[in-house]
């Protein structure tokens, strides 16, 4: 269950937020793509927790926030890969890059950036 939690909250959170970068589709499918052995994400679990955090901030008076392809694909590598290699940090393991450079290579475009783990 801890695996699934941490899955669904990677997954929020660069799903609803913004990175820099670009890169070609082949090039991100590579860096992106996790490896079979990891496991596998619940995009249920993803989608409620997205809903939850909309009817909270809904409450606060605040604007919904939605999901992004590249950012969700660098969300659920990010939360394979650290289930699978079973560590938990911002910073990827294998390969080893930055939470920037990650989600550039899954070929998200944006200004800003901010990830919860």
């Amino acid at each position: 269950m801890g695996r699934r939690v941490i899955a669904c909250v990677a997954a929020l959170a660069l799903s609803i937020g913004a990175v820099l970068g670009t890169l070609s589709a082949q090039a991100a499918t590579a860096l992106c793509t996790p490896q079979a052995g990891w496991g596998t994400v619940n995009g249920t679990l993803a989608g409620q927790i997205v809903t939850l955090v909309n009817d909270h901030r809904k409450g606060m008076g605040l604007s919904a926030l939605g999901s992004n392809g590249p950012l969700s694909d660098s969300a659920n590598w990010k939360s394979l890969n650290m289930a699978g290699l079973n560590y938990f940090d911002h910073n990827d393991q294998s390969p080893t890059r930055s939470a920037d450079q990650r989600a550039t290579d899954c070929g998200y475009t944006g200004a800003a950036y901010g990830e919860n783990i």
